[in-house]
C-alpha cells in the first residue's frame, strides 16, 4: 500500500475470448492465455492500484475507487489480448498479522479514549445538572420570597383600607348621632332611661314642666301635685323668738 504495508486481495476475475478474434489469440497463444496472460495482468493491475491508497482507504473509504479502477485497467489490458472482461469482484481484503495486531491495539486505545471522554462528558453533565438544579431552586425560593412579600404588602393594605372604612364608619356614626342629638335634645336622657334596670319605674316630662309628676302605681292610680309657679323665699324667724 501508500504507507507501505501488505495487503491480500482475494478477488475473481470473469472473461471470455473475443469472437472475433479467436484465430489470432490461438496462434498467440494456444491454451495458455488463462496462466500467462489473465492471472499475470490481474496481479500486476491490482498490485499497482493497491500502491495507490492508503490500507485505511483501502479496507474503508476509497474500496470502491480501487475496484473500479481495478476494472476499468484489466479490460483494457484484456483487450489488447483478444479477451473480454465480463466482470471483476473484488471479494476479501486480508492484513498481515502484525498489522492486525496493531489495527486491534489501536482499536482498543480508541475505545478506551472513547470510554474516557464518554466519561468526562458524563461527569459534565451531571455538573450542569446540578448547576441547573441549583439554579432552579435559588430562583423558586427567589419567586417563593416575592410572593410572601406581596402577599405581606396586599395584606397591609387590606388591613389599612378596613382600618379606614372602619374608621369612616364610625365617624360617620359619630356624626349621625351629633345630628340627631341636634335635633333631639331629650334623646340622650331617653337613651339613658332605656339603659336602666327593668324594676326602675320612670316618667319622662319636658325640662320646664312646672309639675310633679309621681310614678304611676301599679294598679293605675296616682294623683299629680301641681308645683307653684313660684318658689316662696325663706324668711328668717325674729329677734330673740324661739322657733
Amino acid at each position: 500500500t501508500k504507507d507501505g504495508q501488505e495487503v491480500f486481495i482475494d478477488s475473481s476475475v470473469i472473461f471470455s475470448v473475443d469472437p472475433t478474434k479467436v484465430v489470432n489469440l490461438h496462434i498467440t497463444w494456444q491454451g495458455r492465455y488463462e496462466e500467462e496472460v489473465v492471472r499475470p495482468l490481474a496481479r500486476g493491475i491490482i498490485r499497482d492500484a493497491a500502491s495507490q491508497y492508503g490500507i485505511e482507504e483501502i479496507v474503508s473509504t476509497k474500496r470502491v475507487e480501487l475496484e473500479e479502477n481495478i476494472t476499468s485497467e484489466l479490460e483494457s489490458k484484456l483487450a489488447e489480448n483478444d479477451l473480454l472482461l465480463t466482470d471483476f469482484v473484488l471479494r476479501d481484503i486480508h492484513f498481515s498479522a502484525e498489522y492486525a495486531a496493531a489495527v486491534e491495539q489501536k482499536q482498543i486505545a480508541e475505545q478506551q479514549a472513547q470510554q474516557a471522554a464518554f466519561v468526562v462528558q458524563s461527569k459534565k453533565q451531571e455538573a450542569e445538572q446540578a448547576r441547573q438544579t441549583a439554579q432552579g431552586q435559588a430562583d423558586a425560593a427567589v419567586i417563593a420570597s416575592e410572593g410572601q412579600a406581596k402577599a405581606i404588602v396586599i395584606k397591609a393594605n387590606a388591613d389599612a383600607e378596613a382600618r379606614l372604612i372602619q374608621a369612616n364608619a364610625e365617624a360617620e356614626a359619630l356624626r349621625l348621632i351629633a345630628q340627631a342629638l341636634a335635633e333631639n335634645p331629650d334623646l340622650l336622657t331617653y337613651n339613658y332611661i332605656e339603659k336602666l334596670a327593668p324594676g326602675i319605674q320612670v316618667m319622662l316630662v319636658p325640662n320646664d314642666n312646672p309639675y310633679l309628676l309621681p310614678l304611676p302605681s301599679l294598679d293605675g292610680t296616682g294623683t299629680y301635685t301641681p308645683l307653684p309657679s313660684v318658689i316662696p323665699t325663706p324668711v328668717a324667724p325674729p329677734t330673740g323668738t324661739t322657733p
